[in-house]
């Protein structure tokens, strides 16, 4: 709703007005006029003026009237409209040359121009498309918080902005996922880029990453023409607003600010009424957990309120946040603290929040209560809710483990399956390298083991097997317990396990005689080597939960 150099000089105004220079200018915008009165008028000037004058103050300055037009394009001053009276009714050639060069509107006037009888209705023009643009603001404003109030969705938001600005828009997440898509009625533009705008969200993150305004990417061997609106919320970056434009075409950034504040306000909104029923679903299954309901009737129904199926089978999955403590440590004051943690669990229930899972947060973990085939393992399902979780946070460094127990026929039985994924995280982070995915059925001997850790007896075993190798270790940095772990892993095989450790085939050999003789068994005995094995997992666990 802007004024431009070319319908300014269609008003009855300009009638008789004739641009002599510089046409490749004429949709300059024009903000407002101003008379040149003084010789160093590009001191007072502003940009998308429209200058009128005489050019009376440099008539006898050759080099001031060279230096005028590339002074005046420099500070953006939308055009010039002369009245040469002091030049025989002629612009001088060099004006006219610069303008040309530089695509700057260069307007002639009649000698019998009034400058009030030009100036007025030029900004009359201006005032009413103003007045406009305010009454269109105002329209808009009203018809998106209304839209809102009455509960409208993003996707409702965006199905409207398309409508108003007859263009297709997309709102996205800080990380580009694609949140809401929307365009107008009996449209086809974009069709094909729609339809696989999700498998896009990194393609645009890449090409446009944090820019604001309108830009151009390549995207599917295509040119896209593209505005890019953040989204705030208290001073962060929540959101982003993508209308998808035609090269060339003009648009409404008004209208498009005017969307951003209201998806702001419903993503305010919807943070509130997630951050509540996170609290109601993760408290639920505390209770579960603790035993404080036990009549199946209440939870299946309590169940369905959260929108969840618990009488189909369930997998149950504990999946560890990474760094955890590091991310309290980085952060100085609680209320930092619980922002940051707040982002993380946030792109986590984001991340797994799809048909047939349910996800609550527990203490430092996220738990998943996958719906079950009994008949499968669901093991290609996990591994992909984990490549979606970093895909989702954009965590390149740090890895996400996950322990999977048994599935639960029951919801009555969720206890032991919680417990039994848990124990599957813990000793998935000793056994296993960071990011791993643990089964309970893969613990093995670790099942019996981890029943017995804690029982005092388990100490004093492993105290008479490997407490003298440990000492050893500590006081002549023997690498003994070091060694056993890659003897067994590599099933008593010599020579692979001192491939693993960078050693000498008979530098293994001595150090596994010395073991022999200061822990006094025999490692060509079948019972030794199981008690040096049980020893060894008993002591993992014990230092994994902060034994000597």
């Amino acid at each position: 709703m802007i004024i431009t150099v070319r319908k300014a000089l269609e008003l009855p105004a300009m009638e008789n007005a004739v641009l002599i220079a510089g046409e490749a200018g004429l949709d300059r915008p024009i903000s407002s006029v101003n008379i040149m009165e003084v010789p160093d008028i590009t001191r007072f000037v502003k940009k998308d003026e429209l200058l009128i004058t005489t050019t009376f103050p440099i008539k006898d300055n050759p080099e001031a009237q060279e230096k005028l037009i590339p002074s005046l394009a420099k500070k953006g001053v939308a055009a010039l409209a002369i009245k040469p009276v002091f030049y025989d009714n002629k612009v001088p050639e060099v004006m006219i040359d610069y303008a040309n060069q530089l695509n700057f509107p260069l307007i002639q006037l009649p000698r019998s121009t009034s400058f009030n009888e030009l100036i007025n209705p030029i900004l009359g023009e201006i005032l009413n498309r103003q007045a406009t643009v305010l009454r269109r603001n105002d329209a808009v404003h009203r018809q998106l918080t209304d839209l809102v109030l009455q509960g409208g969705t993003l996707g409702d938001i965006a199905q409207m902005l398309a409508s108003l600005l007859q263009t297709p828009v997309s709102i996205h997440s800080a990380q580009f996922q694609v949140l809401a898509k929307a365009a107008p009625s009996g449209s086809r533009r974009y069709a094909e880029l729609f339809q696989d705008l999700e498998s896009f969200s990194k393609a645009i993150q890449k090409s446009f990453g944090s820019s604001v305004g309108r830009c151009t990417a390549l995207l599917n061997n295509r040119k896209a023409d593209v505005h890019i609106q953040p989204v705030i919320v208290a001073g962060k970056d929540y959101a982003r607003l993508l209308v998808w434009l035609d090269q060339n075409t003009s648009y409404e950034t008004n209208v498009i600010e005017q969307a951003a504040t209201v998806i702001a306000l419903e993503i305010v909104k919807l943070q509130a009424v997630s951050e509540t029923e996170r609290r109601f679903r993760s408290h639920f299954i505390e209770e579960l957990l603790k035993g404080t309901i036990t009549d199946r009737a209440e939870i299946l129904s309590r169940g369905r309120t959260y929108g969840w199926d618990l009488a189909q089978p369930l997998l149950p999955v504990i999946i560890g946040v990474p760094d955890y403590a590091d991310i309290l440590t980085a952060h100085q004051t609680e209320e930092e603290q619980l922002e940051a943690l707040g982002r993380v669990w946030s792109a986590l229930i984001q991340a797994t929040s799809e048909k047939g899972i349910i996800t609550v947060d527990i203490g430092a973990r996220i738990l998943l209560l996958v719906q079950a085939d009994p008949l499968s393992s669901n093991r290609n399902l996990v591994p992909e809710l984990l490549r979606k979780l970093k895909r989702e946070i954009a965590i390149d460094t740090k890895m996400f483990s996950a322990g999977v127990g048994r599935i639960l026929p029951d919801i009555m039985d969720l206890k032991t399956g919680v417990e039994q994924a848990t124990l599957s995280l813990e000793v998935g982070r000793l056994i296993n390298k960071p990011g791993e995915i643990t089964h309970y059925d893969q613990l093995g001997a670790y099942r019996i083991l981890c029943a017995c850790s804690s029982h005092p007896e388990a100490k004093t075993f492993v105290r008479e097997f490997l407490g003298k190798l440990i000492k050893s270790d500590q006081d002549s940095s023997t690498e003994f317990i070091a060694t056993l772990e890659a003897f067994f892993l590599a099933k008593c095989n010599l020579r692979q396990a001192s491939e693993q450790l960078f050693i000498h085939y008979n530098t293994l050999r001595y150090r596994l005689s010395k073991i022999e003789e200061i822990a006094q068994v025999d490692l060509d005995a079948a019972e030794d080597r199981f008690n040096l094995q049980a020893a060894l997992k008993l002591l993992k666990l014990s230092q994994s939960r902060g034994g000597a």
